[in-house]
């Protein structure tokens, strides 16, 4: 086979792969065309006269588009697009595909996307299909899809199409984070009659005359596909208009120059009659550019977890992920595989090492895999890490292989429900999802008769699977099923309403004894203070009367005094009668308050599924994978960590973590109150369970001379840890 020639690169599944051929690096001049591009300012004259010199239509130019789509190099894809177009010459629609993510300006894709050679609609939908791009890019180019079938009259009745706009109209509403994406959707609904799409959106069809809208509609995709491309009006026209524009700020750096001033480049002549209304030049200004900018410097320095979730996917593709922290190490590569760069997240768990990668993290990457359904990074993961999903086996089994693993998990979890275990909502789900890679109608069978079980089923997790069954088979209308979905969200909403009315009612009663008492201990100051008073009067009364001679100025005094006694007794009775109506008024607080606290206790206590049998709490979840109690055992053992322990110790809070190691030490050095409340695992009785804190267990083994600490978890994964212990085997 001949040597293929670098400078040719093909388009391949993921064109990071493609950067080498037959040992060759790719062409160095498409390289420093990259490299140059990205020094030029991004205006519309420096575009221009970059353009003057440029061959669009090179072999070098394709290439180091290819690179830079490869690379994720999206400023300097961009600006190469853009030079592209002012010399006239776009590039061929294969950038879409891959490059649809990088346009910096998703109005720059708005505008040229309809005019690129090729097959754009093709090109459009592998670019939808990748998952890697926005909400809202997505949404405009299945908007630009319709455009581009309609101008060649082929028409809109490609099933597999409909297919794919429905599911995006699902995940857009289902996520609901993109107001922009949900009106693109309904625009595409609208012009593609697609009723159903507009029920998944959560709008209903109107009832007026739907072609007014759509005619609007058409006639400005129309438009944009016809019309001539303004660059002008694409492109900033300033240095300082790029940097705004980027999201970034402008300082002068110089002082400046008055129209009427000497020219500061010399000649001699006024300001505004030399180079006043030429371009700016960037030496007098201080760009303090958008907060992560991949050009200048290192981002990694100083990125935030906050930062990580603003990135976009071209951002994150290029960090050096060996210099980032376990937690936004950890944000990184979830959104990458969130963003389907399943190849570059395989690159830097290699380049990081598997020791960091946590259960919790592996679980986000396991979950996107199967997503993706990509065979070759499941295949990989299954040769790092031991726990694979029972979805991710279902996905890498063969098809008779897969229907049988399918069958046994929906006969478990049949078992495990009759028998009342809680791990049975774990099997069927379990059993539901993997349906989906076995064949979409068993999935929908499966999860109707799930409903059996309502118990035992995460319903959210139903809707979906009822809801990507039916697309996936072409189904139109409400499912059956739903019926009974929305009911039970129904009765939640109900219920958490009255909880929290009732909720509301027991704060208002609690604030209004609070008052009362309040008040109450005020009027019992009041009277206090009038007794005392009450009595320095008697007590001045009485040493009045000592003096014989003063009997007349007595007597006056005595009268006054009685007329003071007199109103402070009338005081005095005033205040207790107040006192006893707040005491009565207390005592109506009160009870109103037990009443609603007994009404709240009852609700919380009542069935939410519609069935006779009450709803486990947390406490009784935990008590039912819980064995008998332990005995405390009184010999001095040695404590041993695990691994598993000390990667907890990496994510969980430290005082958390310092009273774990604390609980270790009295376990081991036989402490009789440390060993109160220990349980085995009914799963596995070798295993005990002890209580840290109050939302914390620790997981340890006892052998004749040591303890083996196994693991510090959260009480609400403890279903979780087990079915992974339980797939090692």
């Amino acid at each position: 086979m001949a040597a293929m020639d670098p400078v040719r690169m093909a388009t391949t599944s993921d064109p990071h792969l493609a950067l080498r051929f037959d040992g060759h690096e790719p062409c160095e001049a498409a390289r420093a065309l990259l490299e140059t591009i990205e020094r030029t300012p991004y205006t519309f004259a420096s575009m221009s006269a970059f353009a003057g010199s440029l061959d669009p239509g090179s072999a070098v130019v394709e290439t180091a588009l290819r690179v830079a789509v490869a690379e994720r190099r999206a400023e300097a894809f961009t600006r190469l697009f853009v030079a592209c177009g002012i010399a006239g010459e776009l590039p061929g629609a294969w950038v879409l595909a891959e490059g649809a993510a990088l346009f910096t300006d998703m109005r720059i894709l708005h505008r040229t996307a309809l005019k690129l050679k090729g097959d754009v609609c093709g090109e459009v939908l592998k670019a939808v299909r990748s998952g890697r791009l926005p909400r809202e890019r997505e949404a405009l180019l299945l908007e630009l899809v319709w455009c581009w079938r309609e101008t060649r009259g082929m028409g809109f009745d490609d099933e597999d199409l409909r297919k794919l706009q429905r599911r995006s109209a699902w995940e857009n509403a289902r996520m609901a984070e993109s107001e922009m994406a949900i009106m693109l959707l309904q625009s595409v609904a609208l012009l593609t009659d697609d009723d159903e799409m507009l029920r998944l959106l959560g709008c209903l069809p109107s009832d007026s005359d739907p072609s007014s809208p759509k005619d609007r509609l058409a006639s400005e995709l129309h438009r944009v596909a016809e019309e001539a491309i303004d660059w002008r009006g694409l492109v900033p026209a300033t240095v300082e208009a790029e940097i705004l524009e980027g999201g970034g700020t402008v300082r002068r750096t110089v002082p400046r120059v008055g129209r009427n001033d000497p020219c500061p480049c010399g000649s001699g002549r006024k300001f505004k009659k030399c180079c006043a209304g030429k371009e700016s030049d960037t030496s007098q200004y201080e760009a303090v550019r958008a907060p992560i900018d991949l050009l200048a410097g290192s981002p990694e320095t100083g990125l935030t977890l906050s930062d990580v979730w603003e990135m976009r996917s071209f951002q994150l593709f290029r960090l050096d992920v060996t210099q980032l922290d376990d937690t936004c190490l950890e944000a990184v590569l979830a959104r990458l595989a969130v963003f389907r760069e399943n190849v570059r997240v395989r690159e830097m768990v290699e380049m990081v090492g598997t020791e960091r990668i946590t259960p919790r993290l592996w679980d986000d990457l396991a979950y996107e895999f199967v997503r993706a359904r990509d065979i070759e990074s499941l295949r990989w993961a299954a040769t790092h890490f031991e726990d694979l999903p029972f979805d991710a086996e279902v996905l890498l089994a063969e098809s008779a292989e897969a229907f049988r693993l399918v069958v046994e998990k929906i006969g478990e979890g049949h078992r495990l429900a009759v028998a009342g275990d809680i791990m049975a909502r774990a099997a069927f789900t379990d059993a539901a999802v993997a349906c989906m890679f076995v064949d979409p109608a068993l999935a929908l069978l499966v999860a109707r008769g799930a409903i059996a079980h309502a118990e035992s089923v995460h319903f959210d997790v139903l809707e979906d699977i009822v809801v990507e069954a039916r697309i996936e088979l072409g189904m139109t209308g409400e499912d059956p099923a739903m019926a009974w979905i929305d009911r039970e969200y129904d009765r939640e909403d109900v219920e958490w309403r009255v909880e929290g009315e009732l909720e509301k009612q027991r704060r208002d009663s609690a604030r209004r004894l609070a008052k009362r008492e309040a008040e109450t201990e005020a009027l019992r100051k009041r009277i206090g203070s009038a007794r005392e008073e009450l009595e320095r009067l008697e007590r001045d009364a009485r040493l009045a009367r000592r003096s014989p001679s003063e009997a007349t100025t007595a007597e006056r005094e005595d009268t006054a005094i009685a007329e003071q006694l007199d109103e402070l007794r009338e005081q005095t009775r005033m205040l207790k009668s107040n006192l006893k109506q707040e005491h009565e008024e207390r005592s109506r607080e009160r009870e109103k308050l037990r009443l609603a606290q007994a009404e709240l206790r009852r609700l919380k206590s009542k069935p939410r599924r519609g069935r006779e049998e009450e709803r486990p709490t947390e406490a009784e979840t935990e008590d039912a994978m819980l064995g008998e109690s332990v005995a405390p055992l009184r010999s001095v053992r040695i404590p041993e960590f695990g691994d598993g322990f000390r990667r907890a110790g990496k994510r969980i809070n430290e005082r958390v973590v310092a009273g774990a190691v604390a609980l270790a030490g009295r376990l081991a050095a036989g402490d009789e109150d440390a060993w109160r409340g220990t349980r085995k695992l009914k799963v596995f009785p070798e295993i005990l369970r002890q209580k840290v804190a109050r939302d914390f267990r620790l997981l340890f083994r006892v052998s004749s001379d040591a303890i083996d600490v196994v693991d510090l978890i959260d009480r609400k994964d403890l279903e979780g840890w087990i079915r992974r212990a339980s797939s090692k085997g």
